[in-house]
């Protein structure tokens, strides 16, 4: 039975892929009707019913994709949610003033993007949101390279945002990042990264679940400067010991 190989294969990447979503999932009428028509499939076809095991299957697998669609726009929202609020707090902190006499356009090209990622979330186009948002970030971090080449241009410069990455063999989570000579360089302080940013997890009180392209800030801890979001073509200079 093919259709209810393909089902089972379905629900299998199905639940990996949506498991930081378990407890909205839990109230989601589709995926609840999708679990009983599922188990129906396994009840027909170990009675022998294959037409209506086939059937039950072809109905689960659609209300699957319809659920996995609404969860992985959820999950767009939420990388939208998190890049706009991080956009917000640094165009805040910007001398404006200063960025429009010295460097306009490199400003407007920030701001433009900014209202960018704005409209598309309005218009819930949550990916071209996080696209527009991230290059109103990366617009900013050019901004304050060149405001920062004024007077205290010298000065050593550490990363102020970390964007969550997926890596191979050794994934991000908040012991790895603070142990980052860039960070800290001391896993032991990875409570200072995740007491900064435990309101923007899915489950605030569970520090080991994170997702790739969340936004954490760094807070300093000797004094160092810090600004801009890390870029891992740059190389940067060693948290001063």
């Amino acid at each position: 039975m093919k259709s209810m190989k393909r089902l089972f294969i379905i629900i299998i990447v199905f639940c990996a892929a949506t498991a930081g979503f378990a407890q909205s999932l839990q109230d989601n009428p589709d995926y609840q009707a999708a679990l009983q028509l599922q188990k129906s499939a396994e009840e027909a076809y170990a009675a022998g019913d294959y037409d209506k095991a086939d059937s039950y299957s072809a109905q689960a697998e659609e209300l699957f994709n319809k659920v996995r669609l609404g969860t992985d726009n959820a999950g767009l929202k939420a990388q939208a949610d998190a890049l706009l609020k991080t956009l917000d707090e640094r165009m805040s902190k910007l001398d404006v003033e200063r960025a429009n006499a010295e460097f306009p356009d490199q400003l407007n090209n920030a701001k433009t993007r900014q209202d960018a990622a704005k409209g598309a979330y309005d218009a819930e186009d949550f990916q071209q949101s996080i696209k527009e948002a991230q290059a109103a970030l990366a617009a900013l971090d050019e901004l304050n390279s060149l405001l920062a080449q004024g007077p205290t241009g010298g000065e050593v410069v550490l990363p102020r945002y970390y964007v969550v990455r997926l890596v191979p063999g050794n994934r991000d989570c908040f012991w790895n990042i603070a142990g980052y000579p860039f960070v800290y360089g001391d896993p032991m302080k990875w409570k200072l990264l995740y007491d900064a940013n435990k309101k923007k997890l899915v489950a605030p009180a569970n520090p080991d679940l994170i997702l790739p392209k969340q936004v954490f800030e760094i807070p300093p801890i000797a004094g160092e400067k810090r600004e801009g979001t890390y870029d891992p073509a740059k190389k940067y200079p060693a948290l001063p010991k």
